[in-house]
């Protein structure tokens, strides 16, 4: 339990840094004419990176089951 603790704060703080998370197993990216949405799932999480001109610009740290692109 405390890895994996370790692992999606590891994540968290290394999107935060504007670089792709270590521990996540997939990934996806939509590209819009604006601009692009990266998804990446990890263990029972997800992280969406919003870079469009029509929306607000940011990362969203969420649980796996949520909505999203």
């Amino acid at each position: 339990m405390a890895t994996m603790t370790i692992a999606i704060l590891f994540d968290y703080f290394t999107v935060l840094k504007r670089v792709e998370p270590l521990f996540c197993f997939s990934e996806h990216t939509k590209k819009y004419d604006d601009g692009e949405v990266k998804t990446w799932i990890g263990l029972g999480y997800k992280i969406i990176k919003y870079d469009r001109e029509s929306y607000t610009k940011g990362i969203v740290y969420t649980h796996i089951l949520s909505k999203g692109v």
